[in-house]
């Protein structure tokens, strides 16, 4: 999942510290992102929500990200 969100930022595998970086579920069991540091004041100049989506099979898993430009 955080590399799924360092590729849509455009931004590689050294963008951002990885622990600026979490993924959650909340309640309900749907993955959410939470950022902290530099990937968050990333989010907040860029005016960007992040979306994402985990799925896995057997030994197989693919997470998604996408990158929604909010309204200023």
């Amino acid at each position: 999942a955080k590399e799924a969100f360092l590729k849509a930022a455009g931004v590689g595998l050294g963008g951002f510290a990885l622990r600026d970086i979490q993924a959650l579920r909340l309640e309900s069991g749907a993955p959410v992102y939470r950022f902290s540091g530099t990937a968050l004041e990333y989010m907040q100049t860029h005016h960007l929500a992040a979306h994402l989506s985990l799925s896995h099979e057997g030994d197989m898993a693919a997470a998604v990200c996408i990158l929604e430009c909010l309204p200023v």
